[in-house]
């Protein structure tokens, strides 16, 4: 596991975002990180509105 690399999130789903400003933040050991940019991208929608997604589908007893 690697402690120098990680990726911070700014917004949460709900929070408003303006125009430029950044969603997320990358930690890397690499300069290129053009891969997890479009893993990223292809992940992340921005929207007028949002739902919170179920995090717990079920609990095991």
């Amino acid at each position: 596991m690697d402690y120098s690399v990680g990726i911070v999130l700014n917004k949460k789903i709900g929070d408003k975002v303006e125009s430029g400003e950044p969603l997320l933040t990358i930690y890397s050991n690499r300069e290129e990180v053009d891969d997890i940019k479009k893993l990223l991208y292809d992940n992340i929608e921005v929207a007028d509105t949002a739902k919170v997604p179920e995090l717990i589908y079920t609990t095991i007893e």
